[in-house]
């Protein structure tokens, strides 16, 4: 029987002279289990999108960190190897132009670099344009990730698409050098920074190269080095 909009239970029962009588009780109708799965549902979309946003906002700390903790890296191995009383190491990091480091090739002024043969990590007969070398080589490393691999041997570290740029005054000498490092968010940026251009016209920041910015996230450090 319906009452009021709900579906009540009727039960009779008999008294002492045999005379029925209906006593009433009340239950849950389907509108409001339905209510409550609604409520239910919109209240575990709410947190799914909640933790797929803190994963995302995760991610991204992640990768600007691994950035600042690189970028210090390679500008304290170039001060470290900054003596020379004949010519100034840090010409074999950058001289003219511009230095690119991609997770395939490092572009020294112009020429790509190979592992040297002769140098290593512990050799201290190494010149410094061999230690040079060396610095950048293993930083190419670091950079793409390639100490931290999967199973099959993918490497899941580093960086994602990254692009190093790196700037001097010039032939070595002391001043003002500038590292960019440039890499892949996973959302696309409103406000881009377009005066930058480290990493343009790679393909690696969107489909569309004529907007190359768009998944670009990039850090920029500047440091004075002393030759």
């Amino acid at each position: 029987m319906l009452l009021n909009g709900k579906r009540q239970l009727i039960v009779i029962r008999t008294n002492r002279n045999n005379y029925p009588s209906a006593q009433v009780q009340g239950g849950v109708g389907l509108i409001d289990v339905m209510v409550a799965i609604i409520i239910f549902s919109f209240g575990m979309l709410a947190i799914a999108a909640l933790q797929s946003i803190s994963k995302h906002s995760n991610y991204e700390a992640i990768q600007r960190t691994t950035a600042s903790t690189l970028a210090y890296d390679l500008l304290e191995r170039m001060r470290m190897n900054s003596v020379d009383m004949t010519v100034s190491p840090l010409s074999y990091y950058v001289s003219s132009g511009i230095t690119t480091i991609d997770v395939n090739d490092i572009t020294v002024n112009g020429s790509t670099l190979t592992t040297p043969v002769s140098c290593s990590a512990t050799d201290m007969d190494c010149n410094y344009q061999l230690r040079a070398q060396l610095d950048l080589l293993e930083w190419q490393d670091r950079m793409r990730g390639a100490s931290e691999a999967s199973s099959d041997d993918t490497n899941v570290g580093g960086l994602f698409r990254p692009v190093a740029c790196l700037t001097g005054p010039g032939l070595g000498n002391s001043g003002s050098y500038t590292l960019t490092i440039a890499w892949r968010g996973q959302a696309k940026l409103e406000n881009q920074n377009t005066t930058n251009e480290c990493g343009k016209d790679t393909g690696l920041y969107d489909a569309d190269v004529s907007n190359d910015f768009a998944y670009r996230r990039i850090l920029v450090l500047n440091t004075y080095l002393h030759e």
